[in-house]
């Protein structure tokens, strides 16, 4: 990347009961992303093992 990433978390602060809006809001960095990873093919998600297959058909019936 030409210039890195920051990945923000929105932090509420000072919020009183009778305040509609909030009073103030901050953003904590809590990564940067610097690298693009790129590969040629599509990341799997985890795969099930074939007993926790079969208890999703009994929970389904």
């Amino acid at each position: 990347l030409k210039k890195p990433l920051l990945v923000p978390r929105k932090k509420v602060i000072g919020i009183a009961a009778d305040q509609e809006p909030p009073t103030e809001v901050e953003l904590e960095v809590i990564g940067i992303i610097q690298h693009k990873i790129l590969s040629k093919d599509r990341p799997q998600g985890p795969r099930l093992k074939a007993a926790d297959q079969g208890e999703g058909d009994r929970l389904a019936n």
